[in-house]
């Protein structure tokens, strides 16, 4: 899951539409951001859009990827301290029950980053799920 931290600044005096333009231009930005090639690294510190009355200004904007590292006791706990509940309903469906945590980490990890091991780190004891970068 990629998450993003702005720092988003519109300054200036406008209309509603302009204000929305402004704001429209900015989610163009992001989405370019997003759709480029290396989107875990691409930078819009200081991207900028100015109208007759507004201008638009991303401070210490940048596209981070969320490192999943770690280890966990369970599935439910990947899931909750990653905050993937929604993407874990939409890999496994709704109402789904846990049958193989480190398959089913796996699987979601495949579903929303790249460059992910997991491993059981022996008998099924505490933090038993093993989550590091290859």
């Amino acid at each position: 899951m990629t998450k993003l931290t702005y720092n988003i600044k519109i300054t200036g005096n406008g209309t509603a539409q302009e204000i929305i333009k402004a704001l429209h231009d900015v989610i163009g930005g992001i989405e370019e951001a997003i759709e480029s090639e290396h989107p875990e690294s691409a930078i819009l510190d200081g991207a900028e859009w100015e109208s007759e009355t507004l201008i638009t200004k991303i401070n210490e904007g940048r596209v981070e990827q969320k490192d999943y590292s770690g280890d966990y006791s369970s599935i439910h706990e990947f899931i909750s301290e990653n905050e993937l509940g929604n993407k874990a309903n939409e890999v496994f469906g709704e109402n789904w029950e846990p049958e193989n945590d480190i398959e089913m980490v796996g699987e979601l990890l495949d579903d929303i980053s790249t460059g992910y091991n997991v491993a059981n780190k022996g008998q099924k004891t505490e933090n038993y799920i093993h989550v590091w970068k290859s």
